[in-house]
């Protein structure tokens, strides 16, 4: 078979949809390794017909991770004859799948999460445009100015570019929502499991955030445990909605995966706070609600999206024209 270029194009599609095809509806399917839970989450690889799939900590490996419990060559993907098939590469920590540690090989069922090491994978069926969403928002974390730990964007980003976007806005009469998510119990989780375990936590919840928003969408890490997302477009309604979206994503991640299970269990929950940019309103002042909205939802049992119009005593939402 001619050597391809590891890029879905349409050339990539069409030379290779005999393999391929996994049909629903008539989107054609394409089997791709990615990580599931951890700070490697929005890694990924689309497979080849017969290709081995190398993945671990050495920069040669096919899908490369970062986890220190992952050696450097860990594990391999192929597909033979139209199955899956999972390696064990000889790893320290091994490769699981349920409770079973794999010695050799095994037949691999899509959808099927396994463990390499810590770092859970799985293998989806994908369409060329979720493994092009997918690259573009791993590449999202690595342009521009970044946030160090998250990859996202940081504050100086805000400072220097939110007045010129709300003034973009309110030129064009344009919605615009913004979301303030603050991780629940963030100091007990660092005093329990350690500030490693806690940088982690937070890495995932960047990548959860950048999973669940628009490519137009920005999310920032507005500091510490604290994160903002600008959502063009989005009056509060359309901003709640997402933010309980991003609310659902975090709470049913599977935490427990990060911590030894014969220790205390990790669950983590965020709560979320939603404000429209109203016609006129300042900046501050509009980021002042959805802060508020946010606190809001930490002193009413946390885990929860309030929108700004929800707080007793705020304006009414149709008067506010949102």
């Amino acid at each position: 078979m001619d050597e391809l270029p590891h890029t879905p194009t349409d050339q990539f599609e069409v030379r290779t949809g005999a393999y391929w095809r996994r049909r629903r509806g008539d989107g054609l399917k394409i089997p791709t390794v990615r990580v599931v839970a951890g700070p490697d989450m929005l890694a990924s690889y689309a497979i080849y017909p017969t290709e081995r799939v190398s993945i671990g900590r050495d920069i040669d490996c096919d899908l490369v991770l970062t986890d220190h419990s992952v050696s450097r060559r860990h594990a391999a993907v192929i597909w033979s004859e139209d199955a899956l098939i999972l390696e064990d590469l000889g790893s320290t920590n091994g490769t699981t799948i349920g409770t079973r540690r794999l010695s050799g090989q095994t037949r691999l069922p899509y959808g099927r999460v396994f463990y390499v090491g810590n770092v859970a994978l799985r293998i989806d069926m994908m369409s060329i445009e979720e493994i092009h969403h997918l690259e573009r928002m791993a590449d999202r974390l690595n342009r521009v100015v970044r946030d160090a730990l998250t990859g996202l964007l940081g504050r100086a980003w805000l400072e220097e570019e939110l007045p010129r976007v709300v003034a973009r806005h309110q030129h064009r009469q344009e919605a615009l929502g913004a979301l303030f998510i603050d991780v629940d119990h963030f100091k007990w989780i660092n005093d329990t499991f350690g500030h490693a375990l806690g940088d982690d936590v937070l890495r995932t919840v960047a990548r959860l955030l950048a999973s669940e928003v628009r490519e137009t969408d920005q999310v920032v890490r507005y500091g510490g445990e604290e994160f903002l997302v600008l959502l063009p477009g989005c009056g509060e309604v359309e901003s709640v909605q997402v933010g309980e979206r991003i609310r659902a994503a975090i709470a049913t991640h599977p935490w427990a995966s990060y911590v030894d299970e014969a220790g205390p269990k990790l669950s983590v929950t965020a709560s979320v706070g939603g404000a429209s940019l109203w016609e006129g309103e300042s900046p501050a002042a509009w980021l002042e609600r959805a802060d508020q909205a946010m606190y809001h939802a930490k002193r009413t049992g946390r885990d929860r999206v309030v929108g700004s119009t929800q707080i007793e005593g705020g304006p009414d939402l149709s008067e506010a024209g949102r």
